[in-house]
């Protein structure tokens, strides 16, 4: 079987933040509560909060102490995860997940490292990367982020460094806060050592992530540009703005990617909006919905993936993240696409 499959995604920053869920019935597991939810269809899937202290709850249930209860999930996208015999032996994947941060005032991402986590076991045995060739970060500071992408005056970082010319293919995946900065309203990735209230000197660019990105793939000739950020920029959270005192801020950039023929680009939400979780799944939603595409049209033998397919799936009113948000969490998310929808993901032929 030859798979040909593509060469950029830049992937998933999920930034907001959700309330845990309401669990059908509990059991004790030694000294954590472990939730399990009768409505979720795989038999695998349970939740527990880590990190439990001796308290009693009024049930006489041991109960967490802690502020940020961690979860741990495993959901349909989690277990038996599509393997193929393609292999991209000179692609170069770029993971990050950015669950916790230094500041007190920048709420945690809880599901971040597991969407990572859960990305890179795809791109490995999906996608057919090497583990060798997988950056993979948790919790990066900016000198990490400039490390990887470089900074406005030089682009040629680790990320340039591990690319063969004309040969290789980038998978870029981020799961974390976005936000934009209070005086220069433009959007920033926010690193784990970020200052909220001067993302300006403290964050990451986004316009210069796709600045950088487009001078690699020129300088490299990079096949196939692919971007999916799973991130609000507007500053709104779950729990409130990530800025004090400042409304949900609109953003937008000039992304010269998308004058390459070679690219396109899937976000998770549009404008405000906030970008959800999906606690039941142990995932953010677009991460989960984006994977389940992957899965299910590889489960299903589907000869050919295209971006647009992928897109159609997750954006999908009744049974996508718009749907979701919705009903989860009472809030509008619309995912967008931009550039060429008609790329190819990856493409069996018997």
């Amino acid at each position: 079987m030859l798979i040909k499959y593509f060469s950029l995604i830049i992937l998933f920053l999920t930034s907001c933040v959700t309330s845990q869920p309401n669990y059908s019935s509990w059991e004790i597991n030694k000294d954590n509560w472990v939730a399990k939810d009768k409505k979720i269809e795989s038999p695998t899937i349970a939740a527990g909060f880590l990190g439990a202290s001796n308290a009693t709850s009024d049930w006489g249930l041991k109960k967490s102490t802690t502020s940020e209860p961690k979860f741990i999930v495993e959901s349909d996208i989690d277990v038996n995860i599509p393997k193929t015999n393609f292999k991209n032996m000179d692609a170069i994947a770029i993971i990050i997940g950015n669950k916790d941060y230094q500041s007190k005032d920048i709420p945690s991402v809880d599901f971040a490292n597991r969407d990572a986590d859960i990305v890179k076991k795809y791109v490995i045995a999906t996608f057919g990367f090497k583990e060798e060739n997988i950056i993979y970060e948790l919790n990066a500071t900016k000198t990490k982020l400039e490390a990887i992408f470089g900074k406005h005056e030089n682009y040629k970082g680790k990320l340039y460094n591990h690319l063969k010319r004309g040969k290789s293919d980038i998978f870029i995946y981020y799961s974390g806060h976005g936000a934009p900065d209070v005086n220069d309203k433009r959007p920033y990735i926010v690193p784990s050592d970020a200052d909220p209230q001067a993302l300006a000197l403290t964050g990451y660019p986004l316009q210069q992530l796709y600045d950088n990105i487009a001078s690699i793939s020129k300088d490299k000739q990079v096949r196939n540009i692919y971007i999916v950020i799973d991130a609000c920029f507007s500053g709104a959270t779950e729990k409130g703005f990530l800025i004090k005192n400042v409304s949900p801020i609109f953003i937008e950039v000039e992304n010269p990617l998308l004058k390459s023929s070679n690219a396109v680009i899937l976000t998770s939400s549009s404008g405000t909006e906030v970008s959800s979780w999906y606690p039941e799944k142990g995932h953010s939603m677009f991460t989960y919905f984006f994977l389940k595409a992957i899965k299910d049209n590889a489960e299903k033998g589907t000869s050919t993936i295209y971006a647009n397919d992928v897109f159609k799936y997750v954006a999908d009113e009744s049974d996508g993240v718009p749907y979701y948000a919705g009903r989860l969490h009472g809030r509008k998310q619309t995912p967008q696409i931009m550039g060429d929808k008609n790329r190819i993901l990856f493409s069996k032929q018997r």
